[in-house]
This record gives structure tokens, sequence and C-alpha cells, in this order.
């Protein structure tokens, strides 16, 4: 329903709506079925986003939520894009001539506090660098256009390496477990868009590569503390 109305600024306007319903009521009986011998994951408690993206306001939230609520679950970012900005880089090997860029060493900080707190913590990629998408990288959303970037499937296996060596890394240099990595809702492609088929390709192939990566942190020079 439309209403059209020539109104000026100081003009007010109210209208009232009844509505009405009606139907025939279902008396038949309704059967239930209670099955004792299934359970699901029990409900952990809050979680939520443990992300700066507002400098001003971000900390003092994330203060009050650690300091007042039982927090079950905490998501970090990986700030994927300042870890490896070109696919050629080794993101590693610059972090143990001392050159981290900030924000990805305030992202792992960020990581290592919630780890301190034994709060078990999810991974999670916005912003990917633009080697590791196909097309040219989407910064913000284009109103009508379909969101994100598809994985650049031709360079997968360094996809794979680039975040399994974070993981590796932030375990190592910062004492942190990760218990799940995900791209943040991948399925309308903040930032990184994904098909089912897709998501399913990258939990086996991922899964894999991050076994074998994560073998090889035992064979690490141990890295001088942050």
């Amino acid at each position: 329903m439309l209403i059209a109305l020539n109104s000026n600024k100081e003009n007010t306007f109210k209208k009232s709506f009844v509505i009405n319903v009606s139907g025939k009521i279902d008396h038949d009986p309704l059967a239930l079925t209670l099955v004792d011998n299934y359970s699901e994951r029990m409900f952990a408690g809050l979680g939520g986003n443990f992300r700066i993206q507002n400098l001003k306001t971000d900390p003092g939230v994330i203060d009050y939520c650690l300091q007042n609520l039982r927090v079950a679950w905490g998501r970090v970012e990986m700030p994927w894009k300042f870890w490896q900005p070109q696919m050629t880089a080794d993101p590693v090997a610059a972090a143990k001539r001392g050159i981290l860029n900030p924000v990805v060493d305030s992202a792992m900080r960020m990581a290592k506090r919630l780890s301190d707190a034994k709060i078990p913590i999810i991974l999670s990629a916005w912003a990917p660098p633009q080697w590791a998408v196909s097309g040219t990288l989407m910064t913000r959303h284009v109103p009508g256009s379909i969101w994100g970037n598809a994985l650049n499937q031709d360079s997968i296996r360094e996809i794979y390496e680039s975040i399994g060596n974070y993981i590796s890394y932030l375990k190592e240099n910062y004492g942190v477990t990760i218990a799940l990595f995900s791209f943040n809702e991948s399925d309308l492609g903040i930032n990184v868009r994904q098909t089912p088929a897709e998501h399913a390709s990258l939990i086996k192939g991922l899964g894999a590569s991050s076994a074998s990566c994560c073998a090889r942190i035992a064979r690490w020079p141990r890295l001088p503390p942050c």
C-alpha cells in the first residue's frame, strides 16, 4: 500500500489501521515423538567478534565484555592483506627479521589476550590480498553487483600455505592455538565469496595443508618472545 502526501516541514500526520484475520482452526490431535538417544552440541554461551575496526569505541567495548561477561568463544581477525600482500613474499621470514605489520601484530595480540583468558578462538579473514582472488579486488560493495571475490584457484596452494603459516606463526611466537578458521560470511562474499562446492573443497584442501604446516613448526628455530 502506498500513501502519497503533500507535506511541509512542520506538518504531522497520523493514520490508524485495523487488521482482521480469519481462518478455520485445526483441532486435530498433535502427535509428538521424543527421541532420547540423540544429542546435539551443548550451548557453550556467549561469543563475539574481537576485531578492532573503530579505534575510538571498539577497545572499550572489548574491555567491558571481557571484564563483565563469560565469553565462551572469541573471533579474531586474520589481516590477510597485511600479512602477505604479495604472493612471492615470505611473511614468516620477514617477521623473524622483525618486520611485522602493526595491524597484524595488533590482531595477534588480541588473539593472545583471549588465549590467556582460556577462551577458544575462531580465526576469520575478511580482506584478502589481490593475488589471492579472481578479478579486481573489491574494497567495498557496489550496489547492484555481486558481493566479494572468489578465491583464485590457480593460487590455491599458495593460499593454503599463507593461511597455514599465519596460524603456525601465531602459535609459535604468541602461544595461541586456533580452534577454527573461516572466511567471514563467505556465502555472501564479505569479502571472500564461495559456492557450497568451493567451501567443501576448501575444508578438505586447507585442512590437509594446515596439518602439514603444523607438523613443520617443530622444526622451526625458536622465535624470540614478542
